[in-house]
């Protein structure tokens, strides 16, 4: 997190104030190989993108502008990032990780400078998605569970293929359609349940 003497930044505690905020909570984990002299335009980037979108990171205001580093900015893509050389690693969340429109956009944003390497998102629904990247381009393997996509910015595509399929469907009328052998256990769980 940033924490620069003399910004105001650096006297908030972050944490506090995003802690009763309602939000999808994520965690994320890899490693990404960004050189550290790419660092400070790969934050211009994400901030150029997050000035467009919704989510954590206000761009007006001035207490964000010493945040020169990914490792400053992660927080508000629900992130922590170390730095380790060449690489930049993304460890267990140090503050509340909520998902955004940001969060998105701080993953693409950061494509052009990276090499090589993979983070790994896990939703509080236990989603998983994950964005690789190679020679400064961005794909995504798996569903996000904060926006329903399978890939950054994508459309809604529906209920997460990862989890099993429900027994039943719903008509447009509310009507279950029920096999025969399902009803029988529908109505004695009704019944069962007070129904």
């Amino acid at each position: 997190m940033c924490e620069r003497e003399g910004s105001l930044l650096g006297m908030l505690d972050l944490s506090v104030h995003r802690m009763n905020a309602v939000g999808y909570l994520v965690e994320s984990s890899g490693r990404l190989g960004l050189s550290e002299s790419d660092d400070a335009a790969a934050v211009a980037a994400v901030k150029a993108a997050w000035a467009e979108r919704d989510g954590w990171f206000n761009p007006s205001m001035e207490a964000f502008l010493p945040c020169d580093t990914l490792a400053d900015i992660a927080h508000f893509a629900a992130a922590s990032i170390t730095r380790d050389g060449a690489w930049i690693e993304f460890i267990r969340s140090k503050g509340d990780g909520k998902w955004s429109g940001q969060a998105t956009a701080f993953y693409v944003a950061i494509a052009p400078f990276v090499r090589s390497g993979v983070v790994h998102i896990q939703g509080e629904d236990d989603a998983r998605w994950s964005y690789t990247y190679a020679d400064g381009q961005i794909a995504q393997q798996g569903w996000n569970g904060w926006d329903g996509s399978i890939e950054p910015f994508g459309e809604y595509v529906g209920a997460n293929p990862q989890m099993s399929a429900v027994g039943y469907t719903v008509e447009p009328s509310g009507r279950l359609n029920l096999s025969e052998s399902d009803d029988a256990a529908a109505v004695a769980a009704v019944k069962t349940a007070g129904g």
